[in-house]
């Protein structure tokens, strides 16, 4: 899967995105970018655009749902904007003005690029753009102020030229190749697939387990381990860990009363897997998984979320056999991802100047800015 940008179709329940701009007497164009006249309407689209992004996909959708927040409580959510000593702090809809502005000006910087290095869209970018555009029909995009001309020439600039710059640049062929060799390497000792499940060195209150406590739970997970080094099917040795955490609840509750199940619940344990130079990734649990090969298991103590500090039983696998057949196969699929983690920053540090220079030729209508007003994409 690569790691651009993408769009999601769907519009969740909580609010109704709704007409932004239509009807009204709406100047023709937005803004100027090095002479390139930006219409209404693809501002639009990249101003709904940018709306999802911060609103849906950043999380702040759940913010507002679980808070039951109104529009005006939503809009009112402060946003950082930049980085460092620099970042600004906005309000929602200045940020999301902000960010479709920044949107824009990075799409022709892309678009100038492009033609510099004399690169396009390749066939499978455009059936792959065709098979998207094939989900929506015009209606869906008048109601929101912009046409699906408007819809298409944002995400073909917002994802698929993106994606061919940088592919166009870094993959084979390219001018700035990444030889395999050096891509399977990267694929090889970064990419983790493995089985897991943890037992908490915290007690609820957030609190380090005293040591007696600490040790027990740290015997028991050795305990499991030394099951699966000594032939235990790693499922049996799950089951055994599901039903002494059943044991240790039903103890708790101090219930002796057992009912019947009408039908046993299959158990699994799903593989699961992550980038070890990913943000996300666990620097430990990934210098564990990195130190094993392929069926090897081990326990690691590692900081799972915010103070929650954990033991693990892992289990490193070359690939998922549920998904593929082969480490090979795992490795085509993920091969654009895997060039996107060797040279993304790369990329990101070579645009920053041409971004600079292009944000210096942009002139701005701010009446239509003004009429354009983000906050009318939320209703109650």
């Amino acid at each position: 899967m690569q790691n651009f940008k993408r769009l999601l179709a769907a519009v969740c329940a909580l609010v109704t995105l709704v007409l932004c701009c239509a009807g009204c007497s709406t100047p023709a164009n937005a803004m100027t970018i090095d002479g390139y006249e930006v219409s209404t309407g693809e501002y639009l689209a990249n101003l709904y655009n940018m709306f999802y992004q911060a609103y849906y996909n950043s999380g702040l959708y759940y913010t507002a749902y679980y808070n039951n927040y109104t529009a005006e409580q939503i809009w009112d959510m402060d946003q950082t904007y930049g980085e460092g000593d620099t970042a600004l702090t906005m309000k929602l809809d200045d940020y999301v003005k902000q960010m479709a502005k920044d949107s824009l000006i990075r799409q022709q910087v892309v678009k100038d690029l492009l033609k510099e290095n004399e690169l396009t869209l390749t066939d499978e970018d455009k059936k792959s753009l065709a098979e998207q555009m094939e989900q929506y029909n015009e209606a869906e995009f008048l109601q929101f102020g912009f046409n699906r001309e408007n819809y298409e020439k944002m995400i073909t600039g917002y994802n698929f030229e993106e994606s061919a710059l940088f592919y166009g640049l870094y993959d084979k062929g390219g001018k700035k190749e990444v030889k395999e060799d050096e891509v399977r390497k990267y694929f090889d000792t970064n990419y983790l697939v493995y089985k897991t499940f943890t037992l908490s060195l915290v007690d609820s209150e957030g609190a380090a387990l005293k040591d007696a406590e600490a040790t027990k739970i740290k015997d028991q997970m050795k305990g499991y381990l030394d099951m699966y080094n000594n032939g235990t099917d790693v499922l049996e040795v799950y089951k055994k860990y599901l039903a002494d955490e059943e044991a240790k609840q039903e103890a708790d509750k101090n219930d002796t009363t057992t009912t019947d199940k009408e039908e046993e619940e299959e158990i699994k344990l799903n593989f699961t897997s992550m980038v070890a130079t990913g943000e996300s990734a666990n620097k430990d649990l990934a210098k564990a998984l990195q130190g094993l090969k392929n069926g090897e298991a081990t326990t690691v103590e590692y900081t799972a979320s915010g103070s929650n500090k954990v033991i693990a039983f892992v289990v490193r696998y070359d690939y998922d056999t549920d998904t593929y057949k082969s480490k090979d196969e795992y490795y085509k699929d993920s091969r654009k991802s895997v060039l996107y983690n060797i040279k993304g920053d790369e990329f990101e540090e070579s645009l920053k100047e041409p971004i600079k220079k292009m944000g210096e030729k942009v002139e701005v209508n701010e009446r239509t800015i003004k009429m354009c007003d983000p906050k009318n994409l939320l209703a109650e």
